[in-house]
This record gives C-alpha cells, structure tokens and sequence, in this order.
C-alpha cells in the first residue's frame, strides 16, 4: 500500500472587503455633513468641524477645496459656483469669504 503525500490545503479568507466598509463607516462618521446655507445651520461650527477634518485626513489646499465643493449644496454651493476663479482656488481666501458669507449672525435666536 502507499500513500501519496500531498500538501496540506492552504484555507486563504480574505477581510479586504469587511475592513473597506469598517473603514469607510468610520471616515463617512468623521466627514462634515452638506452646509446648505440655511438659516438655522451654524456656519462657524460647520467650519471648525471641516477644518479638523481635512487636517486629520492631511489635505492640501487643493483637496479641502474639491472637498469644499461636493459638501456645499443648494444655495450654499451656488454661492460657491459665483466666486471669482481668484478666490475659488485658494483656499484661504474662499475660507475668508465663506466667513463673510455665512457668518452667524447675532439677531437671529
């Protein structure tokens, strides 16, 4: 009688996919929510929570702004759409004018 070795079976499981969505859940908790312009959202604390964001992530003045732009909506990002192309690739000066623009104001409750 003889008996043929043969090589244990290699078991391979993959957690790419588990670890992508376990990631990706944690980034999309991080990430700022839309700023639509409304009256009721508070524009200063919106800032300071996309600023801590992007200096988490680490991005360059060109992603804040591509970033920037995908989170304002409605009125906001068509205020966006309106600045000057000077002002709309800078990032300090179109994080100087949404301060101006979006200022919270002391009348309202």
């Amino acid at each position: 009688m003889t008996t043929k070795a043969t090589a244990p079976s290699a078991i391979v499981t993959t957690t790419t996919v588990p670890v992508m969505l376990a990631t990706a859940e944690y980034e999309s908790a991080l990430a700022p929510p839309p700023f639509c312009g409304l009256t009721d959202e508070i524009s200063e604390g919106w800032l300071s929570r996309f600023e801590k964001y992007v200096t988490y992530r680490g991005f360059l003045d060109r992603e804040k702004l591509n970033l920037l732009a995908v989170l304002l909506r409605d009125s906001a990002g068509d205020w966006l759409d309106m600045l000057d192309d000077r002002t709309r690739n800078n990032w300090a000066l179109t994080q100087a004018a949404f301060q101006q623009r979006f200022k919270d104001s002391d009348l309202l409750p």
